[in-house]
């Protein structure tokens, strides 16, 4: 008889810390129903700033959190085996910093955002 009421009583220990894990989860809104994912599908020629813009907007905080799938970046005239297929002159490598298309982005991802 005691020792069904030891089992009882850690069955019922058990029990009362998977509901407070349950109710903080709730808290913190960790529902599938709380949350919309933001499918992101991006593979353009870009000028080196705007990457960057890009790339800092894919950071994680309390109310979302990008989930990367896949990354490529790739400079205007490189091949997809990473050889130089021609080289710019001098005066086009002083332009082309803020030029569109001298990187060729292409990202893969989702961004999952809490409902308030």
């Amino acid at each position: 008889m005691e020792e069904e009421r030891i089992k009882i009583e850690q069955k019922r220990r058990i029990l009362n810390r998977v509901k407070k894990f349950a109710d903080k989860a709730d808290a913190l809104g960790l529902e599938k129903g709380r949350w919309a994912t933001y499918e992101v599908n991006i593979a353009q020629g870009i000028a080196f700033f705007e990457m960057e813009q890009i790339l800092n907007q894919c950071v994680n905080t309390s109310s979302y959190y990008y989930k990367p799938v896949s990354l490529h970046i790739k400079t205007n005239g490189e091949s997809d085996n990473n050889e130089i297929e021609k080289k710019p002159d001098s005066k086009s490598v002083e332009s082309s910093e803020d030029m569109v298309g001298d990187v060729i982005l292409t990202l893969n991802g989702a961004f999952v955002v809490r409902h308030k």
